[in-house]
């Protein structure tokens, strides 16, 4: 029996050698996967706080940016309004000033043409009366009929006004008239 329990001891030491052999091999194994596992894990999680890193300074930049944009644009949109309603008072005094143009126009026309139907009348009565008191026979009657037949232009009405442009900047002697 001792043999025996010598060999079973032989075989079990034996056994336990190649077991604790294994043993240290897969430690090693498991060791060098760890120590790998890490520097990679390491490496990644340097490489992710370069990225964020990079992300936060880039996002950082881009609503430094997009505020600074939208400082101008509502610069720009303030200007614009202030622009416009400059030129919407412009162009109503603008209005106003042309519509009083407009009327003076229309006025100083007016007098004008009055002013012309009277040097017409005047030169009827004075072709009249000048054919009353000469005998000229016949060339009288013509006269007669010429000063007769000039019918003078309707005054200036309020349908004119809309329809007819009158351009009195191209014509300085109606402004020296005045």
């Amino acid at each position: 029996m001792e043999g025996q329990m010598r060999l079973l001891d032989v075989e079990t030491k034996s056994g336990f050698s190649g077991l604790l052999g294994l043993s240290d091999a897969l430690q090693g194994r498991v060791a060098s996967l760890k120590q790998t596992m890490q520097t990679e894990c390491g490496a990644v999680e340097q490489a992710a706080s370069a990225r964020q890193g990079r992300a936060e300074a880039s996002s950082s930049g881009l609503v430094t940016e997009l505020r600074q944009v939208g400082e101008r644009g509502q610069a720009t949109l303030e200007e614009s309004s202030g622009q416009v309603s400059s030129l919407q008072a412009h162009l109503s005094q603008l209005g106003q000033d042309t519509r009083q143009w407009g009327d003076t126009t229309r006025a100083t026309v007016h007098s004008l043409s009055e002013g012309q139907l009277a040097l017409i009348r005047d030169g009827q009565t004075s072709a009249k009366a000048l054919q009353q008191e000469t005998p000229l026979g016949r060339k009288g009657e013509v006269l007669e009929e010429a000063a007769g037949s000039v019918d003078p232009p309707e005054p200036w009405s309020e349908v004119h006004r809309d329809t007819v442009p009158v351009d009195l900047s191209l014509t300085p002697s109606v402004t020296q008239g005045r």
